[in-house]
């Protein structure tokens, strides 16, 4: 059996939700740091006189996403940022916003053909700056649905 490699993050691609599916993905750039946590609830189903140890129960799937990395600004009051995939992700986070929903993607590997993806609600999209430094962002997502992977 071949040792296994350590995969990498090929790229963090963002589409707006259009009617409950994807729309045309976009890279995000600027991307520096990416969290990914795919994880199920779970319910203690252990009851007294039971065999002393728990009992527990996955019941609905769960994800989040967090996504860090150098602002991109954009040129105006509905541009937000010069990179398409920041600007979903921003406009997804404006008051009164009806759908604060983007689909996400990461492609893993090295071929960049396989990896998580889900409807995601934009928690939230913060941008920091510092003296002499450059901007950046930090964006949050949960999952709605059942993360697939290709």
């Amino acid at each position: 059996m071949p040792n296994p490699s350590a995969a990498y993050l090929d790229l963090v691609s963002v589409a707006p939700d259009s009617s409950g599916s994807a729309g045309t993905y976009a890279q995000l750039n600027g991307l520096n740091s990416f969290d990914f946590d795919d994880k199920e609830d779970t319910v203690d189903s252990t009851y007294f006189a039971g065999a002393g140890a728990h009992a527990k129960f996955a019941t609905l799937a769960d994800s989040s996403w967090t996504l860090q990395g150098h602002f991109i600004p954009g040129t105006g009051p509905t541009v937000f940022s010069a990179d398409p995939a920041q600007n979903s992700l921003i406009a997804a986070c404006q008051p009164g916003t009806a759908d604060r929903y983007v689909w996400i993607q990461s492609l893993f590997g090295g071929t960049g053909t396989h990896g998580p993806a889900v409807k995601a609600l934009v928690k939230s999209f913060k941008i920091t700056g510092k003296v002499a430094g450059v901007l950046e962002f930090n964006c949050s997502l949960e999952g709605s649905g059942v993360v697939s992977w290709s």
